[in-house]
């Protein structure tokens, strides 16, 4: 059960992180 969580927590993090590359990398690019 905790180790599923973490995983789960990870999965969610590694996703938050991978999105907010793309927005950020777009914003970017808008501003160039």
């Amino acid at each position: 059960m905790y180790t599923s969580s973490l995983l789960v927590i990870q999965k969610l993090l590694s996703t938050n992180a991978y999105l907010g590359h793309q927005i950020s990398t777009s914003n970017f690019q808008e501003y160039l």
